[in-house]
């Protein structure tokens, strides 16, 4: 989601691949969006009522929250966390999903969110939660955009670029909650930038609906004795634990902290395609077993320090707030796909501090530009499907190296 990008005209059978103009990087983004969008609108429209053409559950991960809402509505809450019952009333609400089976393990917050959809048929509910994804993430990109429009001068380009970015297209084909972890990265961001630090916390507190998301956040409060955000990380905690156990009794809570231990004997069944994962666990799973939690837990140590230089740094809030959500996708044990759409806004944050930049590190625009591209192509086609490294969160850390690195540029 670069700004403009200029070749030599005079040099234009002998330039670099990479030597794009803005016209031909808008007409790249433009062909992707469109080819990805009316796939999705094949998916969604051809086939039967209820699965694909592919004989794939339509918005097939929006099955899941759809029931908890109902369950949030109508009760019991005991269903919540109990994996028999849980298929059962899946199986009720949607008879056409009896050929998925989902594990019950996303917190209770995500059944009060839902809660009002569950009054509409699962397809209208879908394209409704659809719609409140798109929204999120169109708000968070055009707000990232205003505060470095003056670097991002192509706006026609950010927008394009982000309507063809392959996890957006995903989390919204898929009916996902990605659109949550953007709410609160970008909310507290807004915050942030108005020296709102509590409210910053309590906006970020929605991490906790996706606590794997929050990892990195924790470890910067703390290292960086960012008191107020962790006022209001606090604040936003007890609310989210007060509104759940008031809604649907405090019993749940134990409930969900009794699934918990079982996460690990459920891991296989949870564990995507190694082509869908997109996180430094994505590229440490090709080790073996006896080094792979070692060095991944090294890596993360690495992308810990090198956020923590960022946040500390004199670097403006974009750049800080980018590297922030960068590193905590990187260290996040389970990134599919559809997760990486957080990092819209940030790469747009990102790329006005790259382009910004620029003059005084030589090449520093040139590298960003091609970790974007083919970190765009690389969540299209990620490598895993063709051989066992996945690529794609390596340039990622390129990226989080080279903020730490030129962060007073």
């Amino acid at each position: 989601m670069g700004g403009v990008i200029v070749g030599s005209p005079s040099a234009k059978s002998k330039r670099s691949f990479w030597q794009l103009s803005a016209a031909e990087a808008r007409m790249h983004a433009l062909l992707l969006a469109v080819g990805l969008w009316t796939v999705a609108a094949g998916l969604l429209t051809l086939g039967t009522a209820y699965r694909d053409p592919f004989d794939q559950l339509k918005w097939s991960d929006f099955v899941q929250f759809y029931e908890m809402g109902d369950i949030a509505r109508n009760g019991p809450a005991s269903v919540l966390y109990d994996p028999e019952a849980w298929y059962r009333r899946q199986v009720a609400l949607v008879p056409e999903s009896a050929a998925e089976r989902y594990l019950p393990v996303y917190p209770p917050q995500i059944a009060l969110i839902l809660a009002p959809f569950s009054r509409l048929s699962y397809h209208v509910a879908a394209l409704f939660w659809a719609l409140v994804t798109i929204t999120v993430y169109a708000a968070a990109v055009w707000l990232a955009w205003r505060g470095v429009r003056a670097a991002l001068t192509d706006s026609v380009l950010v927008a394009t670029a982000a309507a063809a970015f392959p996890p957006f297209w995903n989390t919204v084909l898929y009916g996902q909650t990605t659109a949550i972890p953007i709410l609160a990265f970008s909310g507290g961001a807004i915050a942030l930038a108005q020296e709102r630090k509590v409210l910053a916390g309590t906006v970020m507190g929605l991490l906790l609906i996706k606590p794997h998301f929050g990892l990195l956040l924790a470890v910067v409060v703390l290292v960086c004795r960012e008191w107020r955000v962790l006022a209001g990380l606090a604040i936003s905690a007890v609310a989210q634990g007060a509104l759940v156990a008031v809604a649907l009794g405090p019993a749940v809570w134990f409930d969900y902290a009794a699934i918990i231990p079982r996460l690990a004997e459920w891991r296989d069944a949870l564990a995507p395609r190694p082509e869908e994962m997109h996180s430094l666990a994505s590229v440490t799973r090709v080790l073996p077993d006896s080094m792979a939690l070692l060095v991944w837990f090294a890596a993360c140590v690495w992308v810990a320090v090198m956020t923590v230089r960022v946040w500390r740094s004199t670097a403006p809030l974009t750049l800080r707030m980018g590297a922030l959500v960068l590193g905590s996708l990187l260290v996040n044990p389970h990134v599919v796909v559809y997760d990486v759409a957080v990092l819209a806004a940030p790469l747009v944050w990102l790329g006005g501090w790259f382009e910004g930049s620029s003059q005084k590190s030589p090449g520093l625009r040139r590298q960003w530009r091609m970790a974007l591209y083919a970190l765009f192509v690389l969540l299209l086609v990620p490598t895993a499907r063709f051989v066992p490294l996945q690529l794609s969160p390596l340039v990622m850390l390129w990226l989080l190296y080279a903020a730490s690195r030129w962060r007073c540029a």
